[in-house]
C-alpha cells in the first residue's frame, strides 16, 4: 500500500478531516491531498514523523514497512525502514526508486 493510501486510511479511521490533519502537521490542505493521492510521493521525513505522531504509530507504518507476519522478518524490515527514514530526502528517493525498479523487474519475471 502506498504512503498516501496509508495516510488516508489512518485519517479516515480516526474520523479526521483533511483540513484537521493538515493543520496538525503544518501543511496546506492541498499538500495533504497530494500526499493522499500519491501526487507527492517524496513526503518529507518530518511530515512522516508528524503524521505518525498524530495517529500514535511508527513512521515505518506510514512507509509501508509493517507488512510481515513473521516477527523476525518484521524486525528486519523495521530496521531497514528506520535506516531509510534517517537518510536525506534525496537518498530516500534513490533507494525507493531502486526498490520500485527491482519490484517491477520481479513482477515481469512472474
Amino acid at each position: 500500500m502506498s504512503k498516501g493510501k496509508v495516510i488516508r486510511k489512518l485519517r479516515e479511521a480516526a474520523n479526521m478531516s483533511q483540513v484537521e490533519l493538515a493543520e496538525r502537521i503544518h501543511v496546506s490542505k492541498q499538500t495533504l491531498y497530494k500526499y493522499e493521492n500519491d501526487i507527492i510521493t517524496n513526503i518529507p521525513s518530518d511530515k512522516i514523523e508528524a503524521i505518525a505522531t498524530v495517529f500514535g504509530t511508527e513512521p515505518g507504518v506510514i512507509m509501508g514497512c509493517n507488512v510481515a507476519d513473521d516477527a523476525a522478518q518484521r524486525n528486519r524490515l523495521m530496521a531497514y525502514c528506520e535506516k531509510l527514514y534517517r537518510l536525506t530526502p534525496e537518498h530516500q528517493i534513490a533507494v525507493t526508486s531502486m526498490i520500485d525498479f527491482l519490484t517491477a523487474e520481479e513482477e515481469k519475471d512472474k
